[in-house]
């Protein structure tokens, strides 16, 4: 598929009691075009082994990444594609925080208005990266590191490259992801089931 295609990637996950968990990103494709190679499963696989292996390195082994959906979204939608996951837990083996206390993470484009921001938010923190609902320094600061992962071009280990995003849902171009922000006080997990993020 040609670059500036849009896809939206849906990580379904799940916790200790079957509390489940969605998080929404999007992705613009900014070059190739492989023959016999869909650009979906280069983005699972940047998604399984770039991305998602740092985030649950700071996860409780209580939580599971479930399953990756992937979908092209602009300028043609097409169909979902399901993928497995190969880094499906929790690394940290400890309890975790409830849902309602999940890390906060803001991400900024160039554009100044409420098109150009998005959030996400991750349960499963482990017990000793906070108190009394703050992360610790040392959380923080990788909590830092995870997402800075997310804002420089992502290769794909079929050719394919991608870039992280913010798709407004007015329909309008998306705009870069430049920087991000991640709060310290621990917030309420939104997104439980599937829909439209960021």
């Amino acid at each position: 598929m040609p670059a500036d295609d849009v896809y939206q990637l849906t990580d379904k996950q799940q916790g200790s009691g079957g509390i489940n968990a969605v998080n929404t990103f999007h992705f613009v494709q900014v070059s190739g075009d492989v023959a016999d190679h869909r650009p979906e499963t280069d983005l699972a696989d940047i998604w399984d082994n770039q991305l998602l292996i740092l985030l649950i390195a700071l996860q409780s082994d209580e939580w599971y990444h479930r399953q990756t959906s992937i979908r092209r979204i602009a300028p043609t939608p097409h169909a979902t594609l399901d993928y497995g996951v190969t880094n499906s837990q929790g690394s940290v083996a400890e309890t975790s925080y409830p849902p309602d206390h999940s890390v906060d993470v803001s991400w900024y484009t160039g554009t100044f208005d409420r098109t150009g921001r998005g959030r996400n938010r991750f349960p499963g923190v482990p017990i000793s990266y906070a108190h009394g609902g703050v992360l610790t320094s040392t959380a923080f600061s990788l909590w830092l590191v995870a997402s800075d992962a997310f804002l420089p071009d992502l290769n794909g280990p079929n050719g394919y490259t991608f870039r992280f995003c913010i798709c407004p849902n007015d329909g309008s171009s998306p705009h870069d992801v430049l920087m991000h922000r991640v709060r310290t006080q621990l917030k309420t997990l939104r997104s439980r089931t599937e829909g439209n993020g960021w």
